[in-house]
This record gives C-alpha cells, sequence and structure tokens, in this order.
C-alpha cells in the first residue's frame, strides 16, 4: 500500500491470535507460524519504517500474549476496549467510532509534534515508564535549585518586540524540592513529574516538566517555553476583561510557567503549580484539530488573532476546566 499523507494510522481489530505457539496454546493449523513466512518482527518493522501508528482493537482476552509480543516488537501501543457483554452490535460501532476519533486524534498530535517514526515509537516505549500515584516524599532526597522567570510583557508593542525577553534579565529565586524519580505523565514533547516545594518549610505541590531528547533539553529551551506562556498569559488578561465587559464571566488562565535549575544535577526544567484532582486535556492542536469544542477558547484564539493584526495566534491549547469557578487553565500552548 501506497501511503502519501504524514499521519498515518493501522486500526488492528482482532478476535483470535495470529498462528505460531508464541501467540497461543489453542489448537493452530499452523503451529510453526505463517505458513508464507511472514514474522511479526517483519511486519511491525516495515509498519515502523513506513512511519505508521499501530493501534489495536481488543474484542476478546485469546490477543492478550500477541499484544505482549507486539510490545516487545515496538514498545508500548494503545489498545481500545471493543468488548461488549452479549450480541450488541450498536455498543461495539459505538466502541469503534469514539476508538477512531482518538486514534486519529493522537496520531496527528504526533505527526505534527515529532517527524519521525523513530521518535513516534521512541515515545510509545517510554510510556512503559510512567507511574502514575505520588510518591512517598520521606523516601526521596532534597535538592537544591534556581527559579528562573521573567517580567510579562505590559503591552501589544513588547509582545511584538522580539528583542524584548533577549533585553530582560531573568529573576533567580532559590528554592529547595524533591522530586518524583518517574514520571507520572508523558506528551509528544515532555515528561511530567510530580515534586515538592520544601522552601522555607512549605511543601508546596508542583508539577515539573523535562524534553525527551536532552539534545533540545537546554536552558534556551526552556526559557522559551516561558516565553510563550508570558505571552499568552498577556493576551488572556486583555481577553478576560473584554469578555466580562459583555457579560461573560468565563475565564481563560494560563500558569504561571517557569524554568527550574537543578543544581543538584546540573538540569533544567520547566515548573508550574500543581492542580489537585484534575485531568489536563488537549482541546486544540495547531493544525487546527479541536477535540473538544469550547467556544470561549475558540474565541479567545480568534481574539489573539485579531488584536495582533495577524501577527500572531494562540493555539494548541492544553488544560483543564474548572466549571465548578468557571475557569479554565492552561499549560504551555
Amino acid at each position: 500500500m501506497t501511503w502519501s499523507n504524514a499521519t498515518r494510522i493501522i486500526i488492528h481489530i482482532g478476535d483470535a491470535p495470529p498462528h505460531g505457539r508464541r501467540f497461543t496454546n489453542l489448537f493452530d493449523d499452523y503451529p510453526d507460524g505463517d505458513p508464507n513466512g511472514l514474522t511479526a518482527e517483519s511486519v511491525l518493522k516495515k509498519m515502523q519504517l513506513k512511519k505508521i501508528l499501530y493501534y489495536f482493537g481488543k474484542i476478546n482476552n485469546s490477543t492478550d500474549v500477541m499484544i505482549n509480543v507486539f510490545r516487545e516488537i515496538i514498545g508500548e501501543f494503545a489498545i481500545f476496549d471493543l468488548m461488549t457483554a452479549g450480541s450488541n452490535p450498536e455498543a461495539l460501532i459505538n466502541k469503534f467510532c469514539k476508538a477512531t476519533s482518538s486514534a486519529i486524534f493522537s496520531s496527528i498530535t504526533l505527526t505534527t509534534t515529532l517527524r519521525n517514526s523513530k521518535s513516534i515509537y521512541s515515545l510509545q516505549r517510554k510510556k512503559l515508564q510512567i507511574n502514575p500515584h505520588e510518591p512517598d516524599w520521606t523516601t526521596h532526597p532534597e535538592k537544591t535549585g534556581k527559579i528562573l522567570y521573567y517580567i510579562p510583557p505590559k503591552s501589544l508593542a513588547e509582545v511584538k518586540d522580539e528583542y524584548y525577553f533577549i533585553n530582560s534579565s531573568y529573576i533567580e529565586q532559590d528554592i529547595s524540592f524533591k522530586l518524583a524519580l518517574q514520571p507520572f505523565s508523558v506528551g509528544a514533547e515532555r515528561y511530567a513529574y510530580f515534586a515538592l516545594d520544601t522552601s522555607l518549610g512549605r511543601a508546596n505541590k508542583l508539577v515539573i516538566k523535562k524534553y525527551h531528547d536532552i539534545k533540545i533539553g537546554t536552558i534556551e529551551r526552556y526559557l522559551e517555553s516561558v516565553e510563550i506562556s508570558n505571552v499568552a498569559d498577556f493576551f488572556s488578561t486583555i481577553f478576560n476583561a473584554a469578555a466580562e465587559r459583555v457579560g461573560i464571566n468565563k475565564k481563560v488562565i494560563f500558569l504561571d510557567a517557569k524554568v527550574l535549575y537543578d543544581e543538584t544535577d546540573n538540569t533544567c526544567y520547566s515548573v508550574e503549580k500543581y492542580i489537585n484532582n484534575v485531568e489536563f486535556k488537549k482541546f486544540n492542536t495547531n493544525n487546527g484539530l479541536i477535540t473538544e469544542l469550547h467556544p470561549i477558547l475558540e474565541a479567545f484564539a480568534h481574539f489573539t488573532y485579531k488584536y495582533t493584526e495577524g501577527y500572531l495566534v494562540v493555539y494548541d491549547l492544553q488544560g483543564v476546566d474548572l466549571k465548578w469557578n468557571s475557569k479554565m487553565f492552561f499549560g504551555k500552548s
């Protein structure tokens, strides 16, 4: 098959494992494997070379061994639960449509951020290292470092000034902290770790983020992410005031992103406030895909474009909608 588009997906739906004893202990007419000589390694490696992302739709448990073998070859991949109770084709179709939408969205996000299949499958393997639970902080050593941040721009002229951040000296602040050994989440660009600010006897929760590729994990790369957040926050302040004047109380708020320089390990991170009991979502992407429509976010994006007279648009938003207090919080856009 010839693939011409950058986003390439295979959704494999299976109710039985492949031929061969390595995949099943059930009766098999071909216990030595495919009679034509095809192997999982050859097929999956070719799929990787063609930059195709693989997803599996699970109908029953007979494919569990196959899933483990495939993961040993290409690393972690998404598995969609297509199992239904009894004969219910409507439920199966509903699950399949949701799985397909999820696969398309996540694939577009990956292929627009990571430009090659090697990076994409490397990211999938890294997902195996995730630990979603907050650690026992009493067992973690205390580290020391510096918090680095800028004074945000106060006018559109400063936003458009390409030398504003270059000429602005960042502010330094001492910090003592503890850092989880394993990330609790991984995205297309960065790991996210639980952390604890222990400065001055406090114990405030933080989220520390680290880029996958250490070659781009320089302080300049992290300072750039702070610059982007500062600019987005500038526009959100103006937008929220304008929205309030016309009776719209929903607010768009960007988390205060800073750079953390770890003096103990000579490493840089991004750091931001931790919000309890919420799950961050991706609402839209730079290529225009809207995964969860919120009119206030589309209005905000349009506002940034019009306010800057086409100079820029703030998009690619991921965050959380706190419906109980009419606020939406976002990380780096």
